[in-house]
């Protein structure tokens, strides 16, 4: 089965999740609303965005022992923190509240943006290269888009971080960490950003190294972190 699928199904049941948690421990307190506000439409937006701009590497073939074990390795555990904060009553300051949902938008805005930029430019790039391939007449704009089919993408979001997707992730499951307020939270997400996301953005940093243009683009972006620095012209 398609990797989406496990994804989706989680992304999909995650509000119903957190309501079912209210209503086995009977909290519906301001806390869990929140949580379950927060962490619940976040799913809707994966759903959203996978229907709208799907990303290919979800497409990967899985069996469904490798399925079972990325549920119960990384997507379950990030369900964690939702359980923490409503079966135990969790009380959330005001500032702790307003941290949260500022961390939560921020994520949400950062990782949609750039993945729709990166969508939808590998799409006009994939398009160019069909025309060139295809011998048909083509403008000087589809010439110069076919050329560039694998050139960075290097401004947008990208232009002062390689990785504006992967830090909106975090922001986001970061916000549900500090609502939840446990350490046991924050080791889940510490361990799947320190083994697969740095392993993934490590990879794609080895991609880009071998295209034209890297040495500028690596010393004005930031590797996770967007450099804030002066970028001279």
């Amino acid at each position: 089965m398609p990797w989406r699928y496990v994804i989706n199904l989680q992304k999909a049941g995650t509000g119903l999740f957190c309501f079912g948690l209210m209503w086995k421990y009977q909290n519906f307190s301001l806390a869990a609303y929140s949580y379950t506000a927060l962490h619940g439409t976040y799913g809707l937006v994966w759903l959203m965005k996978d229907a709208i701009h799907p990303d290919p590497q979800w497409d990967l073939k899985i069996s469904l022992w490798g399925a079972l074990n990325s549920f119960l390795i990384v997507l379950g555990p990030y369900w964690y923190a939702a359980w923490h904060t409503i079966a135990n009553r969790v009380e959330v300051s005001p500032p702790r509240m307003a941290l949260a949902v500022f961390l939560n938008i921020i994520g949400v805005v950062m990782m949609m943006g750039s993945d729709v930029q990166k969508f939808y430019v590998l799409k006009e790039r994939r398009r160019a290269g069909t025309a060139a391939q295809s011998g048909q007449k083509k403008a000087s704009g589809e010439v110069e888009a076919a050329e560039k089919k694998k050139s960075l993408i290097s401004d947008g979001w990208f232009s002062r971080c390689r990785n504006p997707n992967y830090l909106g992730e975090m922001l986001i499951y970061g916000s549900f960490a500090v609502l939840a307020q446990s350490w046991i939270a924050w080791g889940i997400l510490g361990s799947i950003w320190g083994t697969l996301f740095l392993r993934n953005m490590w990879m794609k940093e080895v991609s880009l190294r071998k295209k034209d243009g890297w040495k500028e683009y690596e010393r004005r972006s930031g590797f996770l972190f967007p450099y804030l620095g002066r970028v001279s012209s």
